[in-house]
């Protein structure tokens, strides 16, 4: 049964033969009574909680660090013990037990530090969770003062616009869950448009969507006004501002906050600074020679991003937005792989943009030990980070990439005594490397080289660049056929509809010698 159909039968069983409109009035009218106090009631218990579970935060931050300061305690006394032991001739029955006491000590005391982060981090997910509640009924609030005083009746304890009251009316910006729906509803209703050869009515999309918005939005503009190749495209706007936005965590170059530009022409040329003025001492009666700033150019220009994603039939039928959302995460999803793909790793002379690893440098671009050890892992690494300060990059957003692979090795890395080389790549939201954030990727290969080998990236996010141009073209079919890891298959015979994305954008860097690539890796092989 369509939602259409089970308001109408709710409408029947109401006893009211009018329209599904004209019903929820009636429902609404009899729910208002007793609303205000009801929602004030709400507020007030959602404030206690968040206090309460602000406090306990604050009790758990404290213990976390207490708990490390002992640690440091223990850490330092056991580097004492094993300092007096390695000076003795013969170590006593006691120094070893006093020694194996320590490393077992300060074993439970690092599995305590990593329980009490866990337990952060989880309070913290319960504390936003309950902020993220009071923010929405504090909004729904205001949208109720709002509607009862543009239709005349006072709005109580939530408010203090009556009948007759002249004032400001307060227009509520979208949150984030209802622009990401919006848009998962826009785009169905696109695919649905254009794979079934018709036009969806604004009223239908209310209908079948339950989305009043995107419905009016589509009576001001309709999808055949913004046909782009038989297709619907968002020229410009809040759709594809939050597609675009939307992108940030599917890819980790964008996740690195590498700053982004529009393209709205389809190019934009930037100036860099290839070399600068040095200064010098002189003694008396001698010339100063006269050096000159120089500068270079930076070009973007917008390169075509194609994603196509097959979806069923039935999933589109189903006319429910999590349908609609997964349809948008899978084109989502698929685009930000993609950009990682070539922000990372794409040659020059591919009709991409060029990634990181053929823009750096090429004495930037170092070969990895090819003895595996913690002693020369730690040597490579910082040869990397020599490099970028040889370049006078200064370090304001530094990220290091990586495959899965290297990131596994990585955090299981343990010393002599068997303390984890990198305890910090295994506590809190963001993996750490040497203080800076590790962004992990399956679009940095591991089969390179002689077929084991991948790559390791640091590289300074404020020196690079993304250009984003504001065109988002949507296409759908039912009779295309696809390639599906070299077997070409039919869309209709096989009961799915494809959904064809094409943007455009581009990536470059305004100082080369901010990126520094570590070649021929195989840690963890």
């Amino acid at each position: 049964m369509s939602v259409r159909d089970s308001l109408i039968t709710e409408n029947r069983l109401c006893g009211h033969p009018r329209e599904t409109t004209h019903c929820k009035k009636v429902h609404i009218k009899f729910k208002r009574k007793g609303d205000s106090e009801m929602a004030k009631l709400s507020l007030e218990q959602l404030s206690r909680k968040i206090g309460d579970s602000r406090a306990s935060l604050s009790k758990l931050h404290a213990s976390l660090q207490s708990a490390i300061t002992l640690y440091d305690k223990l850490d330092s006394d056991r580097d004492s013990l094993a300092s007096e032991i390695d000076g003795a001739e013969k170590p006593t029955d006691e120094q070893i037990a006093s020694l194996a006491k320590h490393d077992s000590d300060i074993k439970e005391s690092r599995l305590k530090n990593i329980g009490l982060s866990d337990q952060i981090q989880a309070a913290k997910d319960s504390l936003t969770d309950l902020e993220n509640d009071l923010k929405l009924r504090q909004s729904s609030n205001d949208m109720d003062e709002f509607l009862s005083s543009s239709s005349g009746r006072g709005t109580g304890d939530l408010g203090s616009l009556g009948a007759g009251t002249s004032g400001n009316v307060r227009v509520l910006p979208l949150t984030s869950e209802q622009l990401d729906h919006d848009l998962s509803v826009y785009m169905a209703a696109e695919i649905i448009s254009q794979s079934s050869r018709r036009h969806i009515e604004p009223s239908i999309v209310a209908m079948e969507f339950g989305n009043e918005r995107v419905a009016a939005s589509l009576t001001h503009a309709s999808m055949q006004a913004n046909d782009h190749d038989a297709g619907g495209s968002w020229i410009s706007g809040t759709y594809s501002d939050r597609f675009i936005e939307l992108l940030r965590p599917e890819s980790i170059v964008r996740q690195m906050g590498v700053d982004v530009v529009p393209l709205d022409d389809g190019t934009m040329t930037m100036a860099k600074e290839t070399g600068g003025p040095s200064g010098v001492y002189l003694g008396e009666n001698q010339d100063a020679d006269v050096e000159v700033l120089t500068t270079g150019d930076v070009k973007l220009i917008a390169k075509e991003l194609v994603c196509i994603v097959p979806a069923s039939d039935k999933l589109l039928r189903s006319r429910s937005a999590k349908a609609a959302e997964r349809i948008r995460n899978s084109i989502i999803r698929g685009a930000g792989q993609t950009e990682d793909l070539y922000f990372i790793r794409g040659i020059a002379a591919s009709a991409g943009p060029t990634g990181m690893r053929y823009l750096a440098l090429a004495a930037n671009i170092l070969a990895a030990n090819g003895t595996v050890n913690l002693a020369n892992v730690t040597n490579d690494l910082g040869k990397m980070e020599l490099r970028l300060l040889a370049n006078n990059v200064v370090m304001r957003r530094p990220a290091w990439a990586m495959s899965p692979r290297t990131l596994i090795y990585l955090s299981d890395l343990r010393d002599g005594n068997g303390n984890l080389a990198y305890p910090s790549l295994s506590m809190g939201d963001r993996p750490m490397l040497r203080r800076k954030p590790v962004f992990v990727t399956s679009q940095i290969p591991e089969t390179l080289g002689s077929g084991d080998k991948s790559e390791i990236y640091l590289v300074e996010a404020s020196h690079l660049i993304i250009g984003d141009a504001p065109r988002i073209a949507l296409d759908a079919s039912n009779t295309a056929a696809y390639n599906d890891g070299g077997t070409v298959k039919a869309a209709f015979s096989g009961r799915k509809t494809l959904v064809r994305l094409v943007m455009e954008n581009d990536f470059n860097t305004l100082h080369a010698g901010a990126i520094s690539v570590l070649t021929g890796v195989n840690w963890g092989v």
